[in-house]
Parts: C-alpha cells; sequence; structure tokens
C-alpha cells in the first residue's frame, strides 16, 4: 500500500467530526458498530496495513449524499485484539479509492 497523508481529526469536514468521536466512543465501551471491512483491495481500492492476530478492520458511513444515500465519506478503524482499542483510523473520502491515517 501506498503510505498514506496524515491529518487530524479537526480536518475531517465539521459535520462528520461528532459521528467520528461517537465511533470511537463506542468502540472503546466494547460497542464496535459498524460493519467487518474486508480489506481486500479490489474494484480500484487500496489496501490498509495487515492485520496482526485477532485484530480487525471495521467500517463506518460518514455523512450522507444529496439523495439521502451512504455517500463515499467512510471512516475504517483498525480495533485491536481486545475488542476495545483502536489501533488506527482511516478516513476516505473516495469510497475506498484512497485513505487517510486519522492521528
Amino acid at each position: 500500500m501506498p503510505r498514506s497523508r496524515e491529518i487530524s481529526i479537526r480536518q475531517i469536514p465539521t459535520q462528520e467530526r461528532d459521528t467520528v468521536r461517537d465511533i470511537k466512543y463506542h468502540i472503546v465501551q466494547g460497542t464496535l458498530g459498524g460493519q467487518v471491512y474486508g480489506n481486500e483491495g479490489g474494484h480500484g481500492s487500496l489496501r490498509l496495513p495487515a492485520l496482526s492476530k485477532g485484530e480487525q478492520y471495521r467500517e463506518y458511513q460518514l455523512g450522507t449524499d444529496r439523495s439521502g444515500g451512504a455517500g463515499q465519506h467512510r471512516l475504517v478503524a483498525k480495533i485491536g485484539s481486545d475488542g476495545k482499542s483502536i489501533v488506527a483510523m482511516y478516513y476516505t473520502d473516495d469510497h475506498y479509492t484512497s485513505f487517510t491515517e486519522v492521528k
């Protein structure tokens, strides 16, 4: 995978920041939500770094498009093997074509 850029949470669009904070809160409480992200890299999407034993990627929708659909913005969180720690978070505003690590 090409090295991803890094951004702070403050650089994520304002309307999506609260959602990211809610996602982080629920993960550390043990309520993962979202859905498993396969990290397969197909259909023009990039692959994220490999997982260690027991880790998983979860994807979360951020915002909606003009018609009320899911839109292209997502957060993908790398969850630690304890199921409650966030190892890394990645933001995409182009439906997995590129990722930016959230620091």
